[in-house]
């Protein structure tokens, strides 16, 4: 790469003060659905971890959620065949 064009780079004064980036959570959000199976679960408050979770990271690990393992491992298979 050559070098950039000077009529791109903005004055020092005119750059966007950034704060640096802390993240507080080291470690992926965790979603249990098992509140969905009980009569005594609190969705909105699975909805509320959920959105939090997308909001936050954009993704989520999903616990207890009844896929069989052997299904999911089926799955992986079939996935590892597709990309080799």
């Amino acid at each position: 790469m050559g070098e950039v064009d000077p009529a791109f780079v903005q004055a020092i004064d005119q750059r966007p003060k950034l704060k640096p980036t802390i993240l507080v959570d080291d470690e992926i959000p965790i979603i249990d659905l098992s509140v969905l199976s009980s009569s005594h679960g609190d969705t909105k408050q699975l909805v509320s971890e959920i959105g939090h979770a997308c909001q936050k990271w954009g993704f989520f690990q999903v616990v207890n959620h009844g896929v069989p393992l052997e299904l999911f491992e089926r799955m992986e298979e079939v996935g590892k065949r597709f990309f080799e």
